[in-house]
């Protein structure tokens, strides 16, 4: 297992630095990767790295990541149907409109 280094910069979109898809699919592959490594996969190593912007993306990435956490927790638990899933869909939908509002990045990054 060697150590995962992801950086992250969620200034990019409103910093005018974007200019090619190809860097919203390689951010999309690191958040693919950190939601992974949330849920405990195997051979993934370490994470370092870092995730760049004002406090309020950074606070934002943070709440969406958590809510997708606690979403994928709450439906293999309880299934798609319960109401604490159904909780869990419309935390998230909210957290990741917050993201998408501070950072200008429209989810899912692909």
């Amino acid at each position: 297992m060697k150590d995962q280094e992801i950086h992250i910069d969620l200034n990019v979109v409103k910093s005018g630095k974007l200019v090619e898809f190809s860097y919203l699919t390689h951010m999309g592959a690191k958040i693919e990767l950190l939601v992974k490594m949330m849920f405990g996969s195997q051979g993934l190593g370490r994470l370092t790295g870092s995730v760049r912007g004002t406090p309020s993306q950074v606070r934002s990435f943070k709440d969406a990541l958590r809510g997708e956490k606690r979403y994928a927790q709450s439906f293999m638990r309880h299934g798609l149907s319960d109401a604490r899933t159904l909780n869990n869909r419309y935390r998230l939908e909210r957290a990741v409109s917050g993201l998408e509002k501070e950072t200008g990045l429209k989810w899912p990054l692909k």
